[in-house]
């Protein structure tokens, strides 16, 4: 009695190959197997990719493709038949233990070159939403990771350069002491140009240091 190395059925009468496949699952298998040298060359490719990439989108998208790929031959490895080298489960495996370092290491890439735009950047406004715009990113990645937390410290480390660029546009927005004091003097609404004597209420140039009409010194 024959039996089918692949589907597992048996008969009298069941014709197998020189490897236990019947009939039917010969043709479907061998479409398969003929793939494998493929699919290896595909993950090859892939791994170098995640290795290199700058992009965590694509990053995701070929970790994804790899367990894809792997799992096609699944079933080949449970019934013993060799297919891949390392064998499917292996490979699922290792993608999975370290999919959230590879993440990791692309948004790394990511945030190093966020660093060489923002300083080509003119204004800091522009500036502040493309950091926005990263830590967004960041917090929607942290949905596809085992361990949300192997980010943190990139999380980390944008929050801070958010923190300084924000710094930064305070201190050239905050009006100087001059500024304040002459503002002080002449109200909001009235001319810049002006300066008030608080003494006598009269009005003086803005660069003046004394005043024209009864010689008090301005602050």
């Amino acid at each position: 009695m024959s039996k089918c190395n692949y589907c597992g059925n048996n008969s009298l009468f069941l014709k197998v190959d020189q490897n236990g496949f019947c009939t039917q699952c010969a043709e479907s298998s061998y479409k398969l197997m003929f793939t494998a040298p493929i699919r290896l060359k595909q993950i090859s490719e892939s791994l170098d990719i995640v290795s290199t990439s700058n992009n965590a989108d694509t990053v995701a998208s070929r970790l994804e493709f790899i367990i894809e790929c792997a799992q096609e031959f699944q079933d080949f490895e449970e019934k013993g038949i060799k297919s891949l080298e390392p064998p499917p489960s292996k490979i699922i495996q290792v993608i999975t233990r370290e999919h959230d370092k590879y993440m990791a290491l692309a948004l790394d890439r990511e945030f190093t070159l966020l660093i060489t735009k923002i300083q080509a950047i003119k204004t800091q406004n522009a500036k502040i939403n493309k950091i926005h715009k990263f830590i967004s990113r960041l917090i929607g990645f942290k949905g596809q990771l085992y361990t949300p937390a192997a980010i943190t410290d990139i999380e980390q480390k944008a929050n801070f350069l958010l923190q300084q660029i924000e710094s930064e546009k305070f201190a050239n927005n905050k009006p100087s002491n001059k500024q304040e004091t002459d503002k002080n003097l002449i109200g909001m609404d009235q001319d810049v140009s002006e300066k008030l004597c608080l003494k006598c209420k009269s009005k003086n140039p803005i660069q003046a240091k004394f005043c024209g009409n009864c010689g008090n010194k301005f602050l």
